[in-house]
């Protein structure tokens, strides 16, 4: 079972999420800094990619190692996609497929943001999107870990 996020769809959900959180700040020079916006972008990307990394490894076990690095190198630039070709056994469901993407997706939202508001000292906002990336990385593992439930014979 492949899953694609697509970078493109990350970076515009940081800068939507980022936009409407910092619009409380009340510091205009501080609501700027910690707006995720284009002129923080290489910031961002490099959040993005420190992220995807780490829930690339609690996924590890999972995936075909055909599409796994032996080196655990970070792409130097943003690139396209992160894929995550999952291996299909008895343990998995296809039709979990959708709810694994989305917790993928939602972790490196999550985490991106936590690891860039740490860097603009907004400690608040990281430590409320750290707690969102635990979430959806429960849910994910909980996806991984789920024995298949057995079907009744028709």
């Amino acid at each position: 079972m492949k899953i694609e996020v697509i970078f493109e769809e990350l970076l515009s959900d940081i800068k939507n999420k980022s936009h409407y959180e910092v619009a409380s700040i009340q510091d205009v020079n501080l609501r700027y800094i910690a707006e995720a916006g284009t002129e923080n972008e290489p910031e961002i990307t490099r959040c993005i990619i420190e992220a995807e990394a780490m829930v690339r490894q609690m996924c590890v076990k999972f995936l075909n190692p055909d599409t796994t690095t032996d080196d655990n190198s970070l792409p130097e630039s943003n690139p396209d996609k992160f894929v995550y070709d999952f291996r299909t056994n008895s343990r998995m469901q296809d039709n979990r497929g959708k709810v694994m993407a989305n917790g993928i997706h939602s972790a490196i939202v999550s985490m991106a943001l936590s690891k860039f508001y740490i860097s603009v000292n907004q400690m608040e906002l990281s430590k409320a999107h750290d707690a969102l990336a635990q979430n959806a990385l429960t849910l994910l593992e909980r996806m991984l870990y789920e024995k298949r439930q057995p079907r009744l014979p028709e």
